[in-house]
Parts: structure tokens; C-alpha cells; sequence
């Protein structure tokens, strides 16, 4: 009988497990779990903080979209202001295939080809990691 009184009983309030999933947990085991990571961590979010508004602004903000000739793309006193990319445009193939003659009735198309699926592999390898590893999930 007192087995069945047992059974029947509710049992006593526990307290649920600590969290372990989440962005700021992730944060708290991987960034933040000594001080010297904490340190680090710091360091690495003040160097961001330093160079990625600076890059964002010569490269996109005092970027030089379009210009006659080159030098437009530098400013009034002779300085450069931004990246030009008035030019990407006439020399992406000298960009990609750098001196090799041209000839296109036989094998620019050739050239071509190994220049995207070149692209698309790196974009694939940096994207997902080398077929090796093991976050290889794509």
C-alpha cells in the first residue's frame, strides 16, 4: 500500500536546467569565458570598430563611380579621396586574365569558364570550408 501512496504523490518542485542554447550563451562559452578571452575579445571588437567605418567610407561612400579618364578620380589637390571604380568595368579583363594574348574564335571562351567555375568553387570553399572539414554542409 505504500507504494501506491507513493506513486500518487506529486513530486517535489525542481529547478530547470541552465540554459544552454542561445546567442548570448554562445557568447558568455566561447568569447567571454576568461579574461583573457574577454581581453581579446575587446582588442578585436576596437580594431573592427577602427578600420570597417573607414573602409566602408573610401570604398562605397567617397567612392568615384564614374569618370572621363583618371584624373577624375583624384580630388581637387591631388589626392585621392575614395577607391575609383570608374574603370573596373574597361580593364576586368586584363583583372582576370592579366596578359594573356586574346583570341576570341578559339579559346576565350576557355579561359572564361575556368575564371567562374574558379570563382564559384572559392565562393563554395569559403561559403561552406573544404570538402575535408567537418562543416562541410553544403
Amino acid at each position: 500500500m505504500t507504494d501506491i501512496t507513493q506513486e500518487l504523490l506529486p513530486l517535489p518542485a525542481e529547478t530547470p536546467p541552465p540554459r544552454t542554447h542561445g546567442l548570448v550563451d554562445w557568447l558568455r562559452a566561447n568569447l567571454f569565458n576568461s579574461l583573457f578571452n574577454t581581453i581579446l575579445t575587446l582588442i578585436a571588437l576596437y580594431f573592427l570598430a577602427m578600420t570597417i567605418p573607414p573602409m566602408i567610407r573610401w570604398a562605397l561612400v567617397d567612392a568615384i563611380w564614374s569618370a572621363p579618364n583618371g584624373q577624375a578620380c583624384h580630388g581637387a589637390s591631388g589626392q585621392e579621396g575614395g577607391a575609383c571604380w570608374a574603370f573596373i568595368g574597361e580593364k576586368l579583363r586584363f583583372i582576370l586574365f592579366v596578359r594573356f594574348p586574346y583570341d576570341p574564335s578559339s579559346s576565350s571562351w576557355r579561359r572564361s569558364w575556368r575564371a567562374a567555375t574558379a570563382g564559384c568553387g572559392g565562393g563554395r570553399w569559403l561559403c561552406c570550408g573544404s570538402p575535408r572539414s567537418p562543416r562541410s554542409a553544403c
